[in-house]
This record gives C-alpha cells, sequence and structure tokens, in this order.
C-alpha cells in the first residue's frame, strides 16, 4: 500500500501545491456558475436579496482570482433600483 511518508519532502510540497491550485479552480467554477444562476434569477425577479448574493458572490471570486473584473456587474446592479 502507498503511504505519503514514501515521497520525498519536495514531491510531497509539489503534490500539496498542485491540490491546492486544483482546488481553488474547482471552488471557482462553482462559484462562477452559482453566480450565472443567481444572476439569471435576479433578471427575472429583480429581487433584493438576490442582488445581495450575486455582490457577496462576486467578493468571493474576487478573492480566488483578482484578475477577474466584475465591478461593472456589480455597478450595473447599483444602478437599478426596483
Amino acid at each position: 500500500m502507498w503511504a505519503y511518508n514514501q515521497l520525498p519532502l519536495n514531491e510531497w510540497f509539489e503534490f500539496l501545491r498542485q491540490f491546492r491550485e486544483y482546488e481553488a479552480k474547482h471552488s471557482l467554477k462553482e462559484k462562477e456558475d452559482v453566480l450565472l444562476d443567481v444572476y439569471s434569477l435576479w433578471l427575472k425577479t429583480h429581487n433584493e436579496k438576490l442582488k445581495e448574493k450575486i455582490v457577496k458572490l462576486a467578493e468571493e471570486i474576487k478573492q480566488i482570482d483578482p484578475n477577474i473584473k466584475l465591478d461593472d456587474l456589480i455597478k450595473s446592479l447599483e444602478k437599478i433600483k426596483v
């Protein structure tokens, strides 16, 4: 049976780095999907609670990947008053 302690330390750290990278990408994809679903629902209902959730999800996505620009989306939501 394979055991983690059989790996050289540098290979173990590389494995952990790659795992964290995979985990972040998966989390990002999941949050993007939820954001799109919530935004689509908000377009139909203009529910204020959904708007708040969109802003929160956008902030979470930007924390995972600061290169993703969602500022225009947030600004457009703030302009629309229901």
